[in-house]
């Protein structure tokens, strides 16, 4: 699809953006990783809340969700760890 007369190619515009602020893209990505660490926390604490109010005979199932959401919020934790570093890196 091409752009109406006078609208700008955004492509090109991110484009350009990107040269001339290269650490831009690390803050869009550490950004989204603090996002998504942020969401999985919250799903712990559905999980945690699903667990604790569950019936007895859901307990295991109930468990089993918790432990696996603890697992994501973990390795969203480490993602947004890495990104943090990593603009801190260019930060300095």
């Amino acid at each position: 699809m091409t752009p109406a007369f006078g609208a700008p190619n955004m492509n090109a515009t991110m484009s350009r953006l990107m040269k001339r602020h290269p650490a831009r893209q690390l803050v869009d990505d550490c950004l989204d990783s603090y996002v998504t660490w942020r969401q999985a926390c919250e799903d712990v604490h559905a999980a945690y809340e699903g667990w604790r109010s569950c019936r007895p005979m859901q307990r295991k199932l109930a468990f089993t969700w918790y432990a696996a959401a603890l697992d994501r919020e973990e390795d969203a934790a480490r993602v947004h760890s890495q990104r943090a570093q990593r603009l801190r890196a260019t930060t300095v």
